[in-house]
């Protein structure tokens, strides 16, 4: 609910209810951008001005340092969720309710339509996936992702290996990396962002990160790293990587159901087909 200046008074011919609301709005935006603390306030004012900062956004048609450089706060913990809770309220939990059982089918799929063990060293090791813990069979469910969907290139190129296309969605890196440094030499011309990072076992990560704009965000699973980066890239509205293109329209359409206007390629629609989605 927004907050109205009571002091105001609204007479015949003065500002209006709305122009009030709007007015505290740009206050509240003002404050944002000048304070980090305290965290109640914060998280408060973000909450009542996600609408508008959403509108903005897929209004101004801007860079995500400029949507960054007015909305600073975008990035502390937890704001990114808290604006996609407020603007697709019933949409906020789906990858959490879904994928433990979606991961099963999508390993089962791939299993019955290809060679995937031969996409990365690391899954010549996994010989039964149903001996996985619950944990392993998640984080292997978005592996498999960009075997089942490889990114197009363009002008009718070819399509990007599976090996660009999991690079582009989760770069699996050594348990030994200095996750600032690495960030300090992203090459923003070859490596667009946001994208999730995983430091160690390909199953069993001990550390995942979002990367946006050289910030890390730190996630305490890989489940958690892929909703907070696809949150970051609606919320923000980012196109998505050509590489790991296919792979967020798999979780924007089969998971989160954002369909309006979107094609189905082939590909998935044998995909929800075998997960017996509508």
């Amino acid at each position: 609910m927004l907050i109205v200046d009571c002091s105001v008074a609204l007479y015949p011919g003065d500002t209006d209810l709305e122009s009030v609301n709007d007015d505290n709005i740009t206050t509240m935006e003002e404050w944002l951008r000048n304070n980090k603390e305290p965290e109640d306030m914060v998280k408060d004012y973000m909450k009542q001005t996600a609408t508008k900062r959403h509108d903005w956004i897929k209004r101004s048609d801007c860079c995500v340092k400029n949507i960054l450089t007015t909305y600073p706060r975008l990035l502390d913990a937890g704001m990114i969720e808290g604006d996609f809770a407020e603007l697709f309220p019933e949409k906020a939990n789906a990858l959490y309710q879904k994928w433990p059982t979606f991961c099963n089918k999508v390993v089962d799929f791939t299993e019955k339509t290809g060679n995937w063990r031969s996409a990365r060293a690391e899954f010549e090791n996994i010989h039964d996936p149903g001996k996985l813990s619950l944990e392993e069979k998640s984080n292997l469910g978005f592996y498999m992702l960009p075997v089942l969907f490889r990114g197009r290139k363009d002008s009718k190129r070819g399509t990007y290996t599976t090996a660009e296309t999991l690079s582009s969605f989760i770069d699996v890196q050594p348990e030994v990396l200095d996750i600032q440094t690495y960030v300090d030499n992203i090459d923003e011309a070859v490596r667009s962002q946001p994208f999730v990072v995983v430091r160690g076992n390909i199953l069993t990560p001990i550390q995942a990160y979002v990367v946006v704009e050289r910030r890390i965000l730190p996630a305490a699973t890989l489940l958690k790293a892929v909703d907070l980066c696809f949150k970051a890239l609606y919320v923000m509205d980012i196109e998505y990587q050509p590489q790991s293109c296919s792979v967020w329209k798999f979780l924007q359409i089969v998971v989160f159901q954002f369909t309006d206007g979107e094609h189905l390629t082939p590909k998935l629609r044998e995909v929800r087909a075998f997960m017996n989605m509508p």
